[in-house]
C-alpha cells in the first residue's frame, strides 16, 4: 500500500510540474469554448460557483450537486454568429453521495474557406472585388465528464469531474483529459462559501504543437434573504486578467423566478470604453412539479447576443405530477 501510495504521489507531482512548466512559459491556449455557461439559469445569474446545486454545475463545481435532485436536463443554446450549444446532463442521487454525466457540443458549419490563390490574380480581383469562397468546412467541439460528488462533513462537500475534450475545425483536430474539481463550504444554512479549479489537465496537440486548456482558479459566494438569492464570482484564468461576476436570483412566487446577473472584465476587457450592455445578463424560469424551464440572454457587446433555454425534469417529482394530472383531468387514483 506504501509503494502505490508512493508512486501515485510521485506521478501526481510530475503532471503537476509539467503543467506549471505549460502555464509558466506558453502565453496561448486553446478550447474557448469551455469557459461558456451550460444551463439558461447559470447564464442569466453568471456567479454559480457558491450555488452550482442543478445540472448547471457538472462543468461549473461539481461539490454543490450533492445538494441536488435527481435530474435530467437539455439546453439549447443559440450563440452570436450562429454558433449553436448545446448540453445534455443527468445528476444520480445516492445516499451518502452523487453521482453524474455531462455531454457539450459547440458546432456550427457553412464556414467560408479560401485558400488565398485567387487574390494573386488581378482578372479575378477586379471583377469580384472580393475574393469568392473556395469551399466550406465545419467546425465543432466536444466536452464529456463523469463526476461524483460527497459530503466530507456536515458543513463541507467535494466534487470532481474528469472531462473528454475533442476540438475539430476543418481537418485539424485535438484531443485530451481535463479535470474539474470543488469544494463548498456551508457554515450557516443562508450563506455558502465555494472553490473551485477548472480545467486542469494535459495539453491539447494541433498538428505538431501544444496548448494548454483554458484552466480557471475560482472562489464564490452565495447569500439567501427570503425570496432573495444573491451571488458573486471571484475568478481568475491562467492566461487572462481576473474578472468578477455579480448576480441575484428572486423567486416572486412558488413557480415563477427572475435573474438578473453582470460580469465585469467579460473576454477580459474592461466595460468602461463600451457599452453598458457588454457583460449583462437576464432570465426566468418556471418550475412547476418538478420541471424546470429557464431562459436567458446575454450582451456580448459589438459581437451580438446569445439566447439559452434549459429544460431540466426532477425524476423524482415527475411521478407525482402525472399522478395528480390523472387525478385533475381524468378521476383516477
Amino acid at each position: 500500500m506504501q509503494k502505490f501510495f508512493y508512486k501515485s504521489t510521485k506521478i501526481f507531482l510530475l503532471f503537476f510540474i509539467y503543467n506549471i512548466n505549460i502555464f509558466i512559459f506558453c502565453r496561448e491556449y486553446s478550447l474557448s469554448f469551455l469557459k461558456l455557461p451550460t444551463t439558461a439559469r447559470q447564464a442569466s445569474i453568471t456567479g454559480y460557483i457558491a450555488l452550482s446545486d442543478d445540472i448547471g454545475g457538472i462543468f461549473c463545481n461539481p461539490s454543490g450537486l450533492i445538494n441536488s435532485s435527481e435530474q435530467l436536463g437539455f439546453s439549447h443554446n443559440e450563440h452570436f454568429q450562429q454558433i449553436k450549444y448545446d448540453f445534455l446532463g443527468y445528476i444520480m442521487t445516492k445516499r451518502n453521495y452523487t453521482l453524474f454525466f455531462g455531454l457539450d457540443i459547440l458546432y456550427t458549419d457553412n464556414i467560408e474557406g479560401r485558400t488565398g490563390q485567387e487574390d494573386f490574380d488581378p482578372v479575378y480581383v477586379n471583377i469580384y472585388q472580393i475574393t469568392e469562397p473556395e469551399f466550406y468546412y465545419n467546425m465543432y467541439n466536444i466536452q464529456s465528464g463523469i463526476g461524483f460528488a460527497k459530503n466530507i462533513s456536515k458543513i463541507i462537500s467535494f466534487g470532481i469531474t474528469l472531462k473528454f475534450v475533442y476540438e475539430k475545425i476543418y481537418n485539424i483536430f485535438g484531443e485530451t483529459i481535463l479535470l474539474d474539481t470543488g469544494v463548498q463550504y456551508k457554515p450557516r444554512n443562508n450563506f455558502v462559501l465555494g472553490f473551485v479549479l477548472n480545467n486542469f489537465g494535459l495539453p491539447i496537440k494541433y498538428l505538431d504543437k501544444y496548448y494548454p486548456a483554458p484552466t480557471q482558479i475560482g472562489f464564490g459566494v452565495k447569500y439567501n434573504l427570503k425570496k432573495f438569492c444573491f451571488v458573486s464570482d471571484f475568478v481568475k484564468p491562467i492566461y487572462e486578467d481576473f474578472f468578477v461576476n455579480f448576480g441575484s436570483e428572486i423567486n416572486l412566487i412558488e413557480f415563477f423566478a427572475i435573474r438578473l446577473g453582470y460580469r465585469y472584465k467579460i473576454q477580459n476587457l474592461s466595460l468602461e470604453n463600451e457599452s453598458i450592455l457588454r457583460g449583462l445578463s437576464l432570465g426566468f424560469g418556471l418550475n412547476y412539479f418538478g420541471t424546470k424551464l429557464d431562459y436567458s440572454i446575454s450582451s456580448f457587446g459589438d459581437l451580438g447576443i446569445s439566447y439559452k433555454i434549459s429544460l431540466i425534469i426532477d425524476t423524482n417529482k415527475i411521478d407525482k405530477f402525472y399522478k395528480l394530472l390523472r387525478e385533475k383531468l381524468f378521476k383516477i387514483k
